[in-house]
């Protein structure tokens, strides 16, 4: 597809503009208070290369915490009539084909399986609760080899479908901290209670490749 030209669709020659009704509008948000790698913006470039819906780009610096640029980005994902919000952090590497897969899920809120920037890897998965009991015995959850429901994903990679949003509590994102003000809860996890709370599923494909940059890609 270039730009003013045409593309092929359905055995039809349709103008680049019209084809535009058929795709998905997908905002790309990266919301960042640093400089964003030069690998993601390498990755964001030819996942935008790779085509298949009317992309809106926004890399969100306005806020005091990450919480407040996902915020900002849903909401002018919301005002640009977007369907869908795919967020990807500031230090992550991923493939051209990764909104693809996560898109052929169909489902309101699904990521991926990242590890924290620390060694030994660490998934960032939050299983359910009752993924670490079985038969009365506590146990470290496996991680499948397919989709599956979970309480929680980062939001370094995650794809929301914007039609839940007026459904879901405010605020969207948010914080939990203990007494002494340290951080207990992310404004993902806090984001994904809210979906569940309001009747949403939470899924995650850990079969998506996608790599934390880091001293190497974790």
């Amino acid at each position: 597809m270039g730009f003013g030209g045409t593309v092929r669709l359905f055995s039809q020659t349709l103008p680049t503009s019209r084809l535009k009704k058929f795709m998905k509008k997908v905002t790309l948000a990266i919301p960042t208070n640093r400089q964003i790698r030069p690998k993601t913006v390498q990755s964001a470039l030819a996942l935008v290369a790779h085509g298949g819906y009317d992309f809106h780009i926004i890399c969100a610096t306005e806020g005091f915490t990450i919480a407040e640029n996902r915020l900002y980005c849903v909401c002018q994902a919301i005002k640009n009539g977007s369907d869908y919000i795919f967020f990807i952090d500031d230090d992550m590497t991923f493939g051209a084909n990764t909104l693809d897969l996560l898109m052929a899920h169909e489902k309101e809120v699904v990521g991926v399986n990242l590890h924290s920037r620390c060694l030994p890897l660490k998934s960032t998965i939050i299983f359910l609760p009752e993924s670490y009991n079985l038969d009365g015995e506590s146990f470290e959850p496996t991680i499948p080899d397919h989709l599956f429901e979970v309480e929680g994903v980062t939001g370094g990679c995650l794809l929301i479908d914007l039609s839940i949003m007026d459904k879901l509590e405010k605020p969207w994102f948010g914080f939990e901290t203990n007494e002494v003000g340290i951080t207990t809860l992310g404004e993902d996890v806090w984001f994904a209670r809210r979906a569940r709370k309001a009747g949403f599923k939470v899924w995650c494909d850990p079969t998506i490749e996608v790599k934390h940059i880091g001293d190497y890609n974790y």
